[in-house]
């Protein structure tokens, strides 16, 4: 009788544990959900207005080339960055997408180069150039962040030569 009781004790201890285990478990799941939801609401945000804002600079473009525009943006150029995702797993895709981002950067630096000796100081191109380069930054940060809050035990590779 004595040993029944010990092990019914023992029973109730080791569910009183495992409970507590799970629960603690969803506590810190929970934690780090609410956490990578915000991160990708703001990835996802910024995403949209990304977009949104490459059809009005796509658009600025072609009216700032004049009539050869749209030859312009047909003709084939070189080191224009793949813009393709690539990867099966969710975290190589996710690196997939930082490391385009990341070489879109320069990318959009050179054609701000470029522009700058074609349009004047104050048009609407330069200005827009700017800012879909300094979005391109700051949604690969939000990109590099994201991947670190879902996947903590695996590092960010950097770009090559970056």
């Amino acid at each position: 009788m004595h040993f029944q009781q010990f092990t019914e004790l023992a029973a109730t201890l080791l569910s009183l544990l495992l409970v507590m285990a799970v629960d603690s478990t969803k506590t810190v799941a929970a934690s780090r959900n609410q956490q990578c939801g915000n991160s990708l609401q703001q990835t996802l945000k910024l995403t949209r207005l990304a977009q949104k804002e490459s059809v009005d600079l796509i658009k600025t473009y072609k009216a700032s080339q004049g009539e050869m525009s749209e030859l312009l943006c047909k003709v084939s150029v070189n080191n224009v960055p793949d813009p393709n995702i690539s990867g099966l797993e969710p975290s190589e895709k996710i690196v997939s997408i930082y490391t385009h981002l990341q070489a879109f950067i320069p990318h959009f630096k050179r054609v701000y180069e470029q522009q700058t000796d074609l349009q004047i100081p104050t048009s609407p191109l330069l200005a827009e150039l700017a800012s879909a380069s300094a979005r391109s930054r700051n949604l690969a940060a939000l990109v590099k962040s994201f991947y670190q809050s879902l996947f903590p035990n695996l590092p960010m590779p950097e770009p090559a030569g970056g």
